[in-house]
């Protein structure tokens, strides 16, 4: 099947956000040879994922480093050095930005083609020591001080930058730097529930070549409730050299002190909140256990849940804890000063007890998240250190052209006592038809994903077979975009076309034209994700993906998940793996998909985790037996090396055309019972130059394979 190239045009802002469910992979099933055997099973337990999938229609590395990176105040003076071939600056003079300077070619991040040159080449003028007005090289500077915004941590700057944002909006076409002075502006955002304190609503035909220029200020949020900036219909804007922080985080953290199973609120455990930490509002403890919601905390059932962590480090999740290691609490009971009883469901009961630590989040939305640019084109998150979040550190809806996020430190300030930094995930791309660039980037402390890329399902309603579609619509289709078919139940491809038109009729259903039939259509008889195949935007999951350079420390969710095609994920360093480092996995529980196609894996580092709920890399369909032509495919896994895992190292499922290639498994010692690479359900599969320097179980396989067809193994060596 072909698949034309991905175009960009504008999307609406629509978001549906969630976390999610995992396949739990097993290392009991042993084969020593490439041929398939009699074994069609495999282990399949799902985890309770603390999420049912929260809609939000109306809502408005580098190296690590002790503080905010700041690019411009590290650049050499000229374009040969990595600081300086990312930071958006023309250090030379030569009217050349970044990878646009041949200075530059010798960088790896400089010689994908897909990473997103666009962006860097934009307009990027350097406002540092400009005086108010135009700047020297035509830009049109607004200090936010001259609106009354003050770095003293003290005084409310809010509405003062709000003021310049909008006075950026709706200046003569860019560009335009909203400067602010170094110091820490304090955003009471009283009136933010759960919403942006600070936001950016442009005009897309006219709003652009926008620069937000921080130059190391730090924006301290006072309302736990409330997010950071939104920018919305604005074309090539920068967000740089900022730090956001809460006040007081939307969280709490203790201590468990008692824990019960029987008596009166039983199955509970007792929390004493640490000193300077949130307490847990009254409203929370009532909605607890309920499907009731609080415009406040932005609170929905299984949204505001909470992490048990080791005791004796309270960043890590604790071992041996349920896959997920999260409380989705039942009840709340204000029992003094600084206890609360958290009542629990029996099944955690086995897996906690008194000394644990444990994270409460105090609600958890989208729209509070740190930054979040929606339906814009060419935008660019640079030199950002967010410490906490009461969503995602950055969100991107419905945006087009090109995503660059380059130098974002998720991560704890120096000397925090903190166990958490952002309640959701540190990137988070939903339905976008731009070409998304993460690199040298640190990601740590996060209760969810580091990277989540990935489109939402519609519905299939009716069909003609011959080339008409109507579909119930969660996310805009356009001409233009390629669209695949599949079968929830199953995982089953129906295939995929192009859409020649997609014509609105009423409410959510949409009438599309493909350029060609798709056979074995099933259509829903309730308009709803219970029944019927789903019809998923290729276009707009975010395509030609390049993740590349960034580290990912201990957090409790996956790494990257990834659900896009034509991508890179190249030289990342993956330490302390909880769930799995890298999944590229439909996510039919909270209908994330597509299946990927066309990613290389490549040169990346997976070191240790000892949680072992999932391989380290995981490439899987959603197939339960057989031999699929479908899942992700053409799935290159080269030269990466892993060490310390306590389970599978590279787990391939359900998939078709998929090598691994010059794998290195290095001083595995705590891999006891698995094979370093476990084959299941797949077809077409190439492994090629396994080396295993660890001594495992006599007569463990280093490659197992299970009920699949085409594998090809050469090259294994073990000790």
């Amino acid at each position: 099947m072909t698949r034309p190239a991905f175009s960009s045009n504008r999307a609406l802002p629509l978001l549906l956000v969630g976390l999610a469910g995992m396949t739990a992979c097993s290392c009991t099933s042993l084969s020593d040879t490439g041929a398939p055997d009699s074994r069609t099973s495999v282990s399949d337990a799902r985890a309770a994922t603390p999420d049912s999938g929260i809609t939000v229609a109306d809502a408005e590395a580098a190296a690590p480093d002790s503080g905010t990176f700041t690019a411009d105040a590290q650049a050499a003076a000229a374009e040969e050095s990595p600081v300086a071939c990312s930071d958006g600056f023309d250090n030379d003079g030569d009217n050349r930005v970044d990878c646009a300077d041949p200075d530059c070619a010798s960088f790896a991040f400089c010689q994908h083609p897909d990473v997103g040159h666009a962006a860097d080449t934009s307009v990027r003028p350097d406002a540092e020591g400009l005086d108010a007005g135009a700047g020297s090289d035509g830009s049109f500077i607004i200090r936010v001080g001259s609106f009354g915004a003050m770095p003293d941590g003290v005084t409310d700057s809010t509405s003062a930058i709000n003021q310049a944002l909008a006075a950026a909006a709706s200046a003569p076409t860019g560009p335009v730097v909203v400067q602010f002075d170094p110091g820490t502006y304090l955003l009471a955002c009283r009136n933010a529930s759960n919403q942006a304190c600070l936001r950016f609503e442009g005009t897309a035909s006219r709003t652009r070549d926008i620069l937000i220029a921080g130059q190391g200020a730090q924006l301290l949020i006072g309302n736990p409730n409330a997010g950071g900036f939104l920018v919305s219909n604005a074309t090539n804007v920068t967000i740089a050299n900022l730090t956001i922080d809460y006040v007081a985080p939307p969280f709490t953290q203790g201590t468990i002190v008692a824990v019960a199973s029987s008596g009166i609120g039983a199955p509970s455990f007792d929390l004493h909140v640490d000193p300077g930490m949130p307490t847990i509002p009254a409203s929370l403890c009532g909605l607890m256990g309920t499907n009731g919601s609080d415009s406040a905390l932005g609170y929905y059932p299984n949204a505001s849940f909470g992490v048990v962590m080791d005791a004796a480090n309270g960043r890590a999740i604790k071992r041996n804890a349920f896959p997920g290691a999260a409380v989705l609490p039942t009840s709340c009971q204000h029992l003094s000063a600084m206890t609360w009883r958290i009542g629990i469901t029996a099944d955690v009961l086995p897996f906690i007890a008194a000394g644990d630590r444990y994270v409460q989040l105090l609600g958890r939305y989208y729209t509070k998240s740190a930054i979040w640019f929606d339906s814009c084109r060419d935008i660019t998150v640079r030199d950002i250190a967010v410490r906490a979040s009461g969503g995602v550190a950055t969100l991107f809806t419905g945006n087009e052209g090109t995503i660059l996020v380059d130098g974002l430190q998720v991560r704890f300030a120096a000397g925090s006592s903190r166990i958490l930094t952002t309640n959701a995930d540190g990137v988070h791309l939903q339905h976008n038809w731009a070409i998304p660039t993460i690199r040298n980037s640190y990601f740590e402390g996060m209760a969810d994903d580091g990277i989540n890329n990935y489109t939402i399902a519609s519905y299939a309603m009716t069909t003609n077979g011959a080339g008409h579609l109507r579909i119930s619509a969660q996310r805009p289709v356009r001409a233009g975009d390629w669209i695949e078919v599949i079968n929830p139940d199953t995982g089953a491809l129906r295939g995929g076309a192009v859409v020649a038109s997609a014509t609105p009729v009423s409410g959510s259903l949409v009438d599309l034209t493909l350029d060609r039939p798709i056979a074995g259509i099933e259509v829903s008889s309730s308009g709803t994700a219970a029944s019927g195949d789903w019809v998923f935007d290729t276009s707009a999951a975010g395509p030609q993906a390049a993740i590349q350079n960034n580290f990912f420390g201990r957090h409790r969710g996956r790494d990257i998940v990834h659900h896009s095609a034509q991508s890179l994920i190249e030289n990342n360093v993956f330490s302390d793996i909880n769930w799995c480092a890298i999944q590229l996995t439909p996510n039919f529980d909270f209908q994330e998909g597509p299946n990927a196609h066309s990613v290389t894996i490549r040169n990346n580092e997976f070191m240790g985790g000892d949680l072992p709920w999932l391989a380290q890399v995981v490439v899987t369909g959603t197939a339960r037996s057989g031999i699929p032509q479908y899942g992700p495919s053409d799935i290159h896994i080269l030269e990466n090396s892993f060490s310390g895992s306590p389970t599978v190292n590279i787990e391939i499922g359900s998939s078709y055309q998929v090598t691994a290639r010059a794998t290195q498994v290095l001083a595995d010692t705590l891999n006891q019972s698995c094979g370093a690479i476990k084959i299941h359900d797949s077809s077409s599969v190439v492994v090629d130059g396994l080396v295993v320097s660890d001594l495992r179980p006599s007569g463990q396989a280093l490659v197992e394979v299970e009920s699949s067809i085409g594998v090809t193994i050469t090259n294994v060596q073990g000790p």
